[in-house]
């Protein structure tokens, strides 16, 4: 992640020119190839700049993830309260609009990355949750939202590792029967 929030343009401006850069670069090379020099060149920017906005190359696509997420979220939070499966088509949508970047990160060993999301979605989740008219309690509630954090991204890795053949409603569908079945 950012080592801290870009305070002025020119912060803004260079971390989408690294984001850029590495996405480019990934088009071209093994991502355990590139090098944070090759990045920083391919940006046209110093080496330093790259380690006041981050720590490793992961930081760079956790940020993207990050900022793909947030956006997506933010247009729906601004629509108003969405049901259950509006909210996990929309996130399934969103990674449906997303599919040549997942199968960049699956070629690269980086599917992963997509778990560290969770905190952040979490915040989400729980924005969300919270809105709804559930009877959860408050302890429950923290753990719903990992758990749905998690399950999410689980069900999206495995869609990637399987060949992406379903349709983001056929995801819907999974992951609310998924989520709805009673273990006996």
């Amino acid at each position: 992640m950012l080592r801290h929030n870009p305070i002025n343009m020119n912060s803004k401006r260079s971390i989408s020119l690294l984001t850029l850069a590495l996405l480019d670069l990934m088009d071209k090379k093994d991502y355990k190839k590139i090098s944070v020099s090759e990045i920083t060149n391919h940006a046209g920017l110093v080496r330093s700049t790259f380690y006041a906005h981050f720590t490793s190359k992961e930081d760079i696509i956790s940020n993207y993830l990050l900022e793909i997420l947030q956006t997506k979220f933010s247009d729906y939070s601004s629509k108003g309260l969405l049901s259950d499966s509006d909210f996990i088509r929309g996130y399934f949508s969103m990674w449906g609009e997303q599919v040549d970047l997942l199968k960049k990160l699956m070629d690269n060993d980086l599917l992963l990355i997509l778990n560290q999301l969770d905190t952040h979605f979490e915040v989400i989740c729980h924005s969300y949750f919270s809105s709804q008219d559930t009877c959860l309690s408050q302890v429950t509630m923290k753990y719903a939202n990992a758990f749905y954090a998690d399950a999410l991204a689980s069900v999206l890795k495995q869609w990637v590792k399987t060949g992406m053949k379903e349709s983001v409603e056929d995801l819907t569908d999974i992951f609310l029967e998924l989520a709805t079945y009673e273990y006996k």
